[in-house]
């Protein structure tokens, strides 16, 4: 069996601002200012439900992996620090040599409560659950619906080696559901887990910052954490944003975005942690931008983010699966390339890439 051991040491409790007296969670920077987010939630899932969705012209390429390549590097037998490969929407698998790792996995039809309503992909996922390689470790960004998935760790939890990380407050829904060998984790805390197989092979797990919410019901809201995660392996750093906003920006703003305050958090996470190899970024869900910009990046803020945190390369995500918000379906990586030639970043160090391709950093 794998062993998971906390490498951290843990926060006083005056330095833990996130943390609320009522035992919820919040964004403890000038950078968040909140409003009735969850009663216009509520109309905008409605408003997206009722839309059309997008010819297949403009849906994203979706490719069956390449599972013997991953396979392949599985095994050393390709050189590399990580394979990434896009499911679709947040869900990442991250291939290290003896080992697979998969981030916010949501897999059904749709991100909702039920399968009968709510959001619906326009875009299929990149394989199923049983396609994939034995997950060693499934790392949850928070509890939204399109992040965590029901069926998806269900069907995750069958082996019974697997491991899940969690944000604070999120593992009694695994709990619930009778999963086990499940790691709840606060911002800052870290975690090496090992397996040996033929050879021994350790990462670190780390639950970093983001600005963010939870909530899987009107009534929950911010009652467990949101978090990015840091994977660190024997030679390389990969950073997942999980689901982030960067700054607000207020209704009819039209001055200069540089004086909006942005989320200290990644620059900490950068100086902490960077430079990383390997980052997923979320690039879309953003408009418009005076109800999203506190909670969800644009591909500027995106850009933003991928130097604050001192990454080398990193892939956008969150984008082309469900329709959440108003922007087309292919802006986002359009915005994406404008805004990476913009702020001087190279051709191939802020890409996206179609649903199932994976590429070796």
């Amino acid at each position: 069996m794998p062993t998971v051991i906390k490498t951290s040491e843990d926060r006083p409790a005056g330095t833990k601002t996130h943390h609320q007296p009522d035992g919820t969670f919040v964004n403890p920077w000038p950078s968040f200012k909140s409003g009735d987010a969850s009663f216009l939630r509520v109309l905008w899932n409605w408003e997206r439900e009722r839309s059309k969705p997008p010819p297949e012209s403009e849906r994203l390429a979706v490719r069956k992996p390449d599972f013997e390549k991953i396979q392949q590097f599985y095994h050393g037998k390709i050189q590399g620090n990580f394979l990434l490969t896009w499911i679709g929407h947040a869900a990442m698998l991250i291939t290290v040599p003896r080992m697979h790792i998969l981030f916010d996995p949501c897999l059904s039809d749709r991100c909702s409560p039920s399968q009968l309503v709510g959001p619906k992909r326009i875009t299929p996922p990149a394989c199923q659950i049983e396609d994939l390689p034995p997950v060693d470790v499934v790392v949850i960004s928070h509890n939204h619906y399109d992040h965590l998935d029901k069926n998806t760790i269900l069907a995750l939890a069958k082996s019974p080696q697997t491991y899940f990380f969690v944000p604070l407050g999120c593992k009694k829904w695994f709990t619930d559901l009778e999963i086990k060998n499940v790691v709840e984790c606060d911002w800052w805390d870290e975690y090496k887990y090992t397996v040996e197989r033929d050879i021994e092979t350790s990462v670190s797990v780390a639950a970093t910052p983001c600005q963010h919410f939870s909530g899987r019901s009107l009534w929950d809201r911010n009652h467990t954490l949101w978090a990015s995660w840091v994977l660190v392996s024997k030679n390389a750093k990969f950073f997942f944003g999980g689901d982030t906003g960067l700054r607000t920006v207020p209704e009819n703003f039209e001055g200069d975005l540089a004086t909006l305050p942005t989320c200290p958090a990644f620059n900490e996470i950068g100086e902490k942690y960077g430079p990383f190899n390997l980052s997923a970024i979320p690039i879309g869900a953003y408009s418009p931008r005076w109800f999203m910009s506190r909670v969800h990046c644009d591909p500027s803020d995106a850009v933003l983010v991928h130097k604050m945190v001192k990454s080398q390369k990193s892939v956008g995500m969150h984008f082309g699966t469900f329709i959440l918000t108003d922007e087309p379906v292919n802006e986002p990586p359009k915005k994406l390339k404008e805004e990476a030639k913009a702020a001087g970043l190279a051709e191939d160090e802020f890409i996206t890439i179609e649903i199932g391709e994976s590429i070796v950093v």
